[in-house]
C-alpha cells in the first residue's frame, strides 16, 4: 500500500508537470523543478513503470530545452511583401492575364540580364520549370511568348525598383487599336488607323503562368542575393543542389469565359453560392452647372456636354497611373467646372452644361455605353417616381447641343498642338456640320487668345480616335469633337501601362527644380482648360465679353492628388475629418475595379467636384447634412473645408452625383452575350497572392527524405504494437493492481 500511495503523489506531481509544459514552453523550467521534487518521492517506489515514466519526462524536457517555437515555414520561406500580381479577366469569347496553378507555381530562379541569357536558359537549361526574373527593358511580347513556347517557365518576376526612375522609349501592353471592336467603327474589318502604335497587346493574351512586379529594393536584394549565392554560373557551384527557387502563388478562381464563369457563379454547392468572378464596374459621375427639376424637362439642343475618362488599366493589381491617358483630361475638366461654377447666374435661362467623368472606358466603353443606356430606357440621372416631388430633369441623347470630350492631353504633340478631332460619318449630315463648324470656330478663336496651338485634323476623313464619344454617336447623330495631342496616332509612348506616370510628362513635384521646369505641363493644361471654358460659356451663353481664365497652380494642386499623394490638400479639404486621417502617401490607382467595389479614386473626385464647385450650408451639424438623403437633386456632403485644424467643417450641397457604370450586358436579361453590342469584361475572384523564395533540393534528396519518413513512421507502428504487446512483461503490474 506504501508504494501504491506514493505512486498516487508521484503521478499527481507528473500530471501537473505536464500541464505546465503543455501550456507555455516558458514554464520548462517551473517542470524541470517539479520533476526533481518527485524524484525524491520515486526513491521510495519500487515500480519498474515509475523508473520509465521518470526517465521518459526528463528527456522530453531536456530535448525541448534546445527546440525553438518557430514554425517551421518560417526556416525554409522567405515571404516577399511587396508583389504586385498580373491577374485574370474574362470576356464573353476567352480569358486574358495571368494565374498560377492552385497550390502555387514553383521555380527555380535565373536573372535575365539581356536576351541571349534568356534564349541560352530556354533552349540549355536543365532542372526547369524556371522562375525567370527580367529587367523591365526585356519584358515585352517575343519574351513572354519565347517563355510560353518553352514550356520550361512556370513564373516571371518583372523586377522593377519603385525608388528608381526607370524610362524606357516605349512600351503599352494595350493593343494598336483599342476598344476597336466596341467603338462606332466596329463593324470594319480591320484596324484602318492604328492609333497606339506601341501596342504590344499582350495586356490582352492568356499567358498561362504568373507575373508579378517586385518593386521593393528589399524584395528584390533578396532575389539577387539568392540567385547570386545559389544558381548564378558565377557562383562557382557548377549546377549543384540546392537551388534558390520561387513559389507564386495567385490562383485564380474564373476561367474560360464570362459565360462560363457567370453560370458556375451561379451553381449552388453545398448550399453555399460560390463567386467565380465580378463584372467590372465602378460609378459615372456627373454634375451640371445649373440644378434641374423634372418639373421643367430639358428641350432638345439644351446642354453642353463635357465629359472626360476617369480610368485607366494596366496589366498589374494596384499599377494604374494613367498620368497621361487620364489625368491630363481629367484635371482639366475639373479645372473647367470649377471655373464656369463661379458665373451660375450667367447660365439662367440660357444652356446648361453637365460634366461627366465616365468609369470603365479602358475595356470597351463601360461607363459610356451604360449612360447612353440609361438616357435611352429614360432612366439617366435617375428613374422618375411619381411619389417623389422633386427629382433631377430626365436628361437625353436630344439634349446635347455640343458634345466636348477631354481625351490625351500633354505638351509632347507636334509643336504642342492640340487637335480637334470630328466624326465624318455624322458630319455628312448637314445640320451636324453647321454646329461643328460653329464649336470649331469658337474653340480655334479662343485657343488663339490664350496662345495655345490648336488645328483640326487632318484629312477630314480621318476617323475619330478611341473615344467615349463614339458610343454617344452609335446612339444618335451629335455635334461634338475629341481634344487630343494627337492627329494620326498617339503622342503617349506609354498608354495603359505601369510607366504612364508623370515621368514621360517631366511633371515634377520637387521644390528643388526650378519652377520654369516644374509647370511646363501645368501651364500648358491650364490654357487648354481656359480656351475649353471660355468656348463653353461663349456657346452656352450667347456672350462673348467674358474671359474664363484658369491658373496653373490648380492644375498643379489637382496633378499633385492625381499622379504624387492622395493625402494632398485638395483632397483633404474635400473629405470628411475621419477620412482625411487615413489618406494613403501614395495615389490612388485609377483601375475600375468591380462592381462589388468601388475606387477609392471614384469617390474622392466626386467630393472634390462638390467642394470645388458645390455651396456651402451655413449652420448645418453633420447629422443635419446626413438628413438630405431623401433630396435627389442635391447631394449634401460632410467635409473638412480647410487645412485649419481649428477650423470646424462644413456641409456642402451640390449637383455632383453618381450613375452606374456596370455594362449593360449584366443589366439585361437573357442577354446574349456573343452579340458584341455591349463589354462584357469581368475580373476573376483570386484567393491570396504571395511570392516567396526558398532553397530547392535536389530531386533525389526529395525522394530520400520522403522514403525515410515513411520508413520512420512504418517503424514506430512497429514498435508501439511490440511495446503494446508485451507491455506486461515490460511493465510488469499496472498501478491499479497494488
Amino acid at each position: 500500500m506504501e508504494v501504491c500511495n506514493d505512486l498516487t503523489v508521484y503521478n499527481m506531481i507528473l500530471v501537473k508537470t505536464f500541464l505546465y509544459f503543455r501550456d507555455d514552453v516558458t514554464n520548462i523550467d517551473l517542470a524541470r523543478d517539479l520533476v526533481f521534487a518527485s524524484f525524491s518521492t520515486t526513491l521510495k517506489m519500487a515500480s519498474r513503470i515509475v523508473l520509465v515514466q521518470l526517465l521518459v519526462l526528463i528527456l522530453v524536457i531536456f530535448i525541448s530545452e534546445s527546440i525553438k517555437a518557430d514554425r517551421t515555414s518560417e526556416k525554409i520561406y522567405v515571404n516577399l511583401n511587396g508583389e504586385m500580381p498580373c491577374f485574370r479577366r474574362l470576356n464573353a469569347t476567352h480569358q486574358i492575364g495571368c494565374a498560377s496553378l492552385r497550390g502555387g507555381s514553383v521555380g527555380i530562379i535565373h536573372y535575365v540580364e539581356n536576351y541571349s541569357a534568356l534564349n541560352y536558359i530556354l533552349e540549355n537549361g536543365t532542372n526547369y520549370p524556371f522562375v525567370i526574373a527580367i529587367r523591365p527593358d526585356y519584358f515585352h511580347r517575343i519574351t513572354l511568348e519565347d517563355m510560353k513556347l518553352s514550356g520550361k517557365v512556370s513564373g516571371v518576376l518583372l523586377i522593377n525598383p519603385s525608388n528608381e526612375t526607370f524610362l524606357m522609349h516605349n512600351y503599352s501592353p494595350d493593343q494598336k487599336c483599342p476598344n476597336m471592336n466596341y467603338g462606332l467603327y466596329r463593324d470594319e474589318s480591320s484596324c484602318s488607323v492604328p492609333w497606339n502604335k506601341v501596342g504590344s497587346g499582350i495586356l490582352y493574351e492568356d499567358w498561362g503562368f504568373p507575373i508579378f512586379i517586385i518593386k521593393e529594393q528589399h524584395d528584390i536584394d533578396l532575389i539577387l542575393e539568392c540567385y547570386q549565392k545559389f544558381n548564378s554560373p558565377n557562383s562557382g557551384k557548377e549546377d549543384k543542389w540546392p537551388f534558390c527557387a520561387a513559389e507564386l502563388k495567385a490562383n485564380m478562381l474564373g476561367a474560360k469565359d464570362t459565360k462560363t464563369c457567370i453560370r458556375r457563379s451561379n451553381l449552388v454547392t453545398n448550399l453555399q453560392q460560390i463567386q467565380m468572378c465580378d463584372p467590372l464596374g465602378d460609378h459615372n459621375i456627373w454634375l451640371t452647372v445649373l440644378p434641374t427639376n423634372k418639373s421643367n424637362p430639358h428641350t432638345n439642343k439644351s446642354v453642353i456636354f463635357l465629359t472626360a475618362k476617369l480610368d485607366a488599366a494596366s496589366m498589374f493589381d494596384g499599377v494604374s497611373p494613367g498620368a497621361h491617358s487620364t489625368v491630363t483630361g481629367l484635371v482639366c475638366l475639373i479645372a473647367i467646372a470649377e471655373a464656369l461654377s463661379k458665373h451660375k447666374e450667367d447660365f439662367v435661362s440660357k444652356m446648361n452644361v453637365m460634366f461627366s467623368l465616365l468609369n470603365g472606358e479602358s475595356f470597351d466603353y463601360i461607363g459610356s455605353s451604360r449612360m447612353v443606356y440609361d438616357m435611352e430606357k429614360d432612366n439617366f440621372p435617375v428613374p422618375l417616381d411619381s411619389d417623389v416631388r422633386d427629382q433631377p430633369a430626365l436628361f437625353k441623347l436630344e439634349n446635347i447641343a455640343h458634345f466636348i470630350e477631354m481625351n490625351q492631353l500633354s505638351q509632347m504633340g507636334p509643336n504642342e498642338t492640340i487637335f480637334l478631332h470630328f466624326d465624318p460619318l455624322s458630319t455628312s449630315h448637314e445640320s451636324i456640320s453647321k454646329d461643328n463648324e460653329k464649336l470649331k470656330l469658337e474653340l480655334l478663336k479662343q485657343a488663339k487668345h490664350f496662345d495655345i496651338n490648336m488645328a483640326e485634323a487632318s484629312p477630314i476623313d480621318l476617323p475619330l480616335p478611341p473615344a467615349s464619344f463614339q458610343t454617344f454617336l452609335r446612339g444618335l447623330n451629335i455635334s461634338g469633337v475629341v481634344l487630343t495631342d494627337h492627329n494620326g496616332s498617339y503622342s503617349n509612348k506609354f498608354y495603359n501601362s505601369i510607366y504612364d506616370t508623370g515621368v514621360p510628362l517631366n511633371v515634377s513635384f520637387l521644390s528643388a527644380i526650378p519652377l520654369q521646369e516644374r509647370t511646363i505641363l501645368q501651364i500648358h493644361l491650364a490654357r487648354i482648360a481656359s480656351t475649353v471654358a471660355t468656348s463653353i460659356y461663349t456657346l452656352a451663353t450667347g456672350r462673348s465679353d467674358k474671359s474664363i481664365q484658369i491658373n496653373y497652380s490648380r492644375i498643379h494642386d489637382l496633378l499633385i492628388c492625381y499622379l504624387n499623394s492622395s493625402s494632398c490638400p485638395l483632397f483633404l479639404q474635400s473629405v470628411d475629418p475621419a477620412q482625411a486621417k487615413v489618406l494613403p502617401e501614395h495615389p490612388y490607382p485609377l483601375y475600375v475595379s468591380v462592381d462589388a467595389h468601388s475606387n477609392p479614386i471614384t469617390t474622392l473626385t466626386l467630393q472634390l467636384l462638390a467642394f470645388l464647385t458645390g455651396e456651402v450650408v451655413v449652420n448645418e451639424t453633420k447629422k443635419e447634412c446626413h438628413d438630405h438623403k431623401t433630396d435627389q437633386i442635391f447631394r449634401h456632403i460632410w467635409m473638412k473645408g480647410s487645412l485649419n485644424k481649428e477650423a470646424n467643417s462644413i456641409c456642402v450641397k451640390t449637383t455632383a452625383n453618381y450613375s452606374k457604370a456596370v455594362s449593360p450586358a449584366f443589366s439585361i436579361d437573357d442577354y446574349d452575350f456573343d452579340s458584341g453590342v455591349y463589354s462584357t469584361w469581368t475580373e476573376s475572384i483570386w484567393e491570396t497572392t504571395s511570392v516567396r523564395i526558398f532553397l530547392k533540393p535536389s530531386p533525389q534528396w526529395e525522394m530520400t527524405v520522403l522514403f525515410v519518413g515513411l520508413f520512420v513512421c512504418a517503424l514506430s507502428f512497429l514498435v508501439v504494437w511490440f511495446i503494446e504487446r508485451n507491455s506486461s512483461i515490460l511493465f510488469g503490474s499496472s498501478p491499479g493492481d497494488c
